[in-house]
């Protein structure tokens, strides 16, 4: 029910949410939201979820174990699991955890300034928008080698100067991932992984080419890499849909 509750917020709220993060409405006083307004969308809420549960009520399998975690921390033992399925944040500066602030408040899960620190600091290095270290041991990935040389010569012209350590720091943080993954993948296990390509300075990074090479020196094999969408470059980019979304899928031998 918290969680229902959670959803309707932002609807309710004086927030816009758009690819570049959290704004607020400049029309706020002249939109006022009553109480019977967030009842009502709780109430259906609380029907689709209903619906939701009888319609699935019949399903082969009830039972499921929930660990809850950092996969970086916490994952199952050795050959444990066969199959992974995830799509992670993208290395676009796109701050999850600003995006969220409003659900993540009004269900509990922040009660402080800390605590919203400490869950920025926790997640993958996807954007520069609070200070951290960026610094990474030495990649396997030529690709990224190159893109990093590159967007370095571009650095005095990027609108964040920290934006080639988070991106060496995105890769490092995923490679983290991947070997954690590999060592609790049974023998022909799989990993499906969905994720998008950005763009800094006129410099591409190809994130699937990238996690390929990466997941390579690992000892994945490389199943599929499948472009399936096109998303908007930023307005300073250029605004076309010029970024590319790509499944890639990983087997284990």
């Amino acid at each position: 029910m918290r969680v229902l509750l959670g959803a309707v917020a932002l609807s309710v709220s004086n927030v816009l949410v758009s690819g570049k993060g959290r704004r607020y409405r400049r029309d706020w006083a002249a939109r006022p939201v009553f109480a019977d307004r967030v009842d009502a969308l709780f109430a259906d809420g609380v029907v689709r979820a209903i619906y939701e549960i009888r319609r699935f009520q019949d399903r082969k399998i009830k039972s499921y174990k929930l660990i809850r975690g950092d996969t970086r921390a916490l994952f199952p033992h050795r050959s444990s699991f066969d199959l992974a399925v995830f799509s992670p944040p993208y290395p676009n500066s796109f701050d999850y955890t600003d995006v969220y602030n409003v659900e993540l408040w009004v269900c509990g899960y922040l009660t402080g300034a800390e605590d919203n620190r400490a869950l920025r600091l926790a997640t993958l290095r996807s954007h520069v928008q609070i200070a951290r270290s960026f610094e990474t041991p030495d990649t396997t990935s030529a690709t990224l080698m190159q893109v990093a040389s590159e967007l370095e010569q571009v650095r005095d012209k990027l609108w964040d100067p920290n934006i080639p350590g988070m991106v060496r720091g995105y890769f490092a943080d995923m490679a983290l991932v991947l070997s954690k993954l590999g060592r609790s993948l049974r023998g022909g296990g799989r990993v499906y992984i969905v994720v998008g390509d950005s763009r800094y300075g006129g410099v591409q990074v190809p994130v699937a080419t990238i996690l390929s090479e990466i997941a390579l020196s690992m000892g994945y094999v490389l199943a599929a890499e499948e472009p399936f969408r096109s998303m908007r470059a930023s307005p300073q980019q250029g605004g076309r849909h010029e970024l590319v979304e790509t499944l890639l899928t990983l087997n284990r031998d």
